[in-house]
């Protein structure tokens, strides 16, 4: 009888300070859920506040996610009306194998830069540069692709009117080389006409 009590009293101790110890954890974790929720607030307020387009999406163009500065730049008056469509979709038709060879290359754990072009729901095309970069799971697998996009078609503009300009000068410069021949040509012909004609005088008079 002794014994079963002192037995008793021994496992109601241990019974407690299991409880305890299992109310500590459950605190412990409930504490980490919280610490973790507030990352996750804090990180997508900074994503959803960027003003650049950060994107997520998987190896077949799927967008995962969109912050709103994306979404504008798509002409999508919301982001999540374009979760589940496919980024490709958006691509001009011309920068899409690029774009696809670049999608590849990050999936294969490289980070890369691209200059593409984009049509909007609107129609708008647009110039994009866009930095990718694998995103990773725990266990270290790639799972998407994380694109941080900024709009550079005002860029462009400068750079293409920059061109036009110095190719009218490049013209300009043949222009003149070839004018500046042919007044050379001309002058050297009324010189050479001078001696020419006196000379022809002078065999006429001879004659």
């Amino acid at each position: 009888m002794g014994f079963l009590l002192l037995f008793g009293l021994i496992a109601g101790g241990l019974l407690l300070r299991t409880r305890k110890s299992l109310g500590t954890e459950r605190r412990r974790l409930r504490e980490l859920e919280q610490v973790l929720k507030e990352k996750e607030y804090y990180l997508r307020t900074i994503i959803l506040s960027e003003p650049e387009c950060v994107k997520l999406h998987k190896a077949d163009g799927t967008i995962l996610e969109i912050n709103p500065a994306g979404a504008a730049l798509i002409e999508s008056d919301t982001p999540g009306t374009l979760l589940g469509t496919c980024i490709y979709s958006y691509i001009d038709p011309a920068d899409l194998p690029s774009y696809r060879t670049l999608t590849d290359h990050v999936f294969q754990g490289r980070s890369e830069t691209l200059q593409f072009r984009i049509r909007g729901l609107k129609g708008t095309t647009r110039w994009m540069e866009t930095r990718a970069t694998p995103m990773r799971d725990r266990a270290n697998n790639i799972i998407a692709l994380l694109g941080i996009t900024r709009d550079i078609t005002d860029r462009k503009r400068a750079e293409e009117a920059d061109m036009q300009v110095r190719r009218r000068q490049d013209q300009l410069a043949r222009l003149c080389r070839v004018l500046s021949a042919g007044e050379m040509a001309s002058a050297l012909g009324h010189e050479l006409n001078q001696p020419l004609c006196a000379i022809m005088n002078y065999a006429e008079t001879i004659e």
